[in-house]
């Protein structure tokens, strides 16, 4: 008899499903929070509202289109609430260098609280405090990235601070969740119970009003400020939906670094062969030479050499200055190349070294020759905003070539150390000279003296307030090169000025003193 074998299908035989299971979603992990977090979210939702509140002044107000960029102390109260909300958070600034940078980004904040109408320093200030706020961020803590010194710090903080808004966004959610704790939720229900205290209002108070015609009098010029301010906040709210979570995702990824650390950004020394920068350095070096042979001809030449050259000394002194500061920047970044990227060692090296020192050298000698003929053009015509920041130019230059020098004889001499540090003194030292003030107090006294035998006046106004009063010292019938009377333009600076100061967030320290002279 056959043996019958019955052979039962198990599960592993079952039928297959016609398409793969999907996977198990991944819940994102929460992130932890404390009360610190929470309460410098809620006191971020006001420094939202306070952001608004800045950038509605250019709204109502049309300053911005007839004189240009108007907001004075509001961008002041924005930096200095910013810092005071990070200072919460963060408590006080543990290195040195954060705490230099974070003295430079205020005082780049309170520019715009003292000085008037330069909308050319308010937009590269502007500029200039976006770009520094992630650098001193980032050097808020001790141990995080790369020390400010080190070149590649900027892009390793530009990029955390723009990772770092977007890494921890979630951050927010989770916040939420944690005031839905029992300890946590009391202000959830007073919230709830004037939401609900708003919309029954507006249900009963018309019908209140409907009922008495005095009530209804009296309510509605109670409730007449009403939908402005309603409307207010309801932008105030969107404002803050969507600032607020970058800004606390910022804050976080600061506070924990684990959470969002900063990239690596790594730097290799390239070494090219010295014959290519030894080339490089020799013709600009012959070239210099004979553009500095040429300069002294005409210079101990004199006005009678030129003039047989078909050219009056006063064309040729008024040219050249601007284009020869250019050249002695475009010279300083072929010889940091040269010291940067050369191979180094041996008698390639050290000539790479003389030819770069004999550049310097010139650049020193062009660099005076451009400020030779910018005092003799100035004496002549007088000092504009423009020939102010030619010698600030000059200036930084010629600290740049000196620290050049250090860095061609010792290769690790920290050059950025004084570029980054030294242009951020250099730059803030500009703002507090005030140009504008410096222009028309050079100018004054020139005319007073009979150098000068007429000046723009129409051009120093239009420069800042500072400039009134210099120019007050001036005769009230003063008449300049476009028949403006300057009793008549003074008159209107200072009503311009008072208008300036009406709202505080085009308050200025420079307007608001023009506004109060006598006339």
């Amino acid at each position: 008899m056959e043996k019958v074998e019955i052979i039962v299908p198990g599960p592993e035989d079952g039928s297959k499903p016609a398409f793969p299971r999907a996977p198990a979603e991944v819940k994102r992990k929460p992130l932890a929070v404390d009360g610190k977090d929470r309460a410098v979210w809620l006191l971020g939702w006001f420094w939202c509202a306070l952001v608004f509140e800045v950038l509605s002044y250019l709204d109502f107000y049309d300053a911005y289109y007839r004189n240009g960029f108007r907001l004075g102390a509001g961008i002041t109260v924005l930096a200095v609430a910013f810092y005071a909300l990070v200072w919460l958070y963060l408590g006080p600034p543990k290195t040195k260098s954060g705490q230099w940078l974070l003295a430079a980004n205020l005082l780049l904040a309170l520019t715009y609280a003292l000085t008037s109408k330069s909308d050319w320093f308010r937009g590269w200030n502007l500029l200039f405090l976006l770009l520094l706020i992630p650098v001193q961020l980032y050097d808020w803590k001790k141990g995080e990235g790369r020390p400010w010194s080190d070149p590649r710090m900027l892009a390793q903080r530009w990029l955390g601070g723009l990772v770092g808004l977007f890494q921890n966004v979630g951050v927010n959610f989770d916040l939420a969740a944690s005031l839905k704790k029992e300890k946590h939720k009391t202000g959830l229900w007073v919230l709830a119970g004037l939401a609900v205290a708003a919309g029954l209002g507006m249900i009963v108070v018309p019908l209140l009003m409907a009922a008495d015609a005095l009530f209804s009098q009296l309510a509605a010029r109670w409730t007449a400020w009403l939908p402005k301010t309603a409307l207010r906040w309801m932008v105030w709210l969107g404002m803050g939906l969507v600032l607020i979570p970058f800004l606390m995702s910022l804050l976080y990824s600061v506070r924990r670094p684990e959470t969002a650390a900063l990239p690596k950004v790594e730097g290799k020394r390239w070494a090219l062969e010295p014959a290519l920068w030894l080339t490089a350095l020799a013709v600009l070096d012959g070239l210099y030479a004979l553009f500095l042979g040429v300069q002294s001809v005409a210079l101990f030449g004199g006005a009678e050499y030129l003039a047989h050259s078909g050219i009056s000394y006063a064309d040729y002194a008024r040219s050249g200055f601007f284009q020869l500061v250019w050249v002695v920047f475009l010279n300083l970044s072929v010889l940091l190349l040269a010291v940067q990227l050369s191979r180094r060692g041996g008698k390639a090296w050290r000539a790479v070294q003389l030819l770069g020192t004999l550049l310097i050298v010139e650049s020193g000698v062009l660099l005076a020759s451009a400020a030779w003929r910018m005092t003799l053009y100035v004496t002549t015509f007088g000092l504009t905003f423009k020939r102010v920041l030619t010698y600030w130019g000059m200036l930084v230059a010629a600290i740049f070539l000196i620290s050049a020098l250090c860095k061609v004889w010792r290769p690790t001499f920290r050059f950025f150390r004084v570029l980054f540090g030294g242009s951020l003194v250099l730059w803030l030292a500009l703002n507090a000279i005030d140009p504008a003030y410096l222009s028309a107090w050079y100018n004054v006294n020139a005319y007073q003296r009979g150098v000068l035998s007429t000046m723009d006046v129409s051009y120093l106004t239009e420069l800042s307030y500072d400039v009134l009063g210099p120019l007050s010292r001036l005769p009230a019938d003063f008449v300049d090169d476009h028949g403006q009377r300057l009793e008549e333009v003074i008159a209107l600076e200072r009503a311009c000025a008072a208008e300036d100061c009406w709202d505080w967030r085009g308050w200025n320290l420079s307007a608001w003193l023009a506004a109060k002279r006598e006339p």
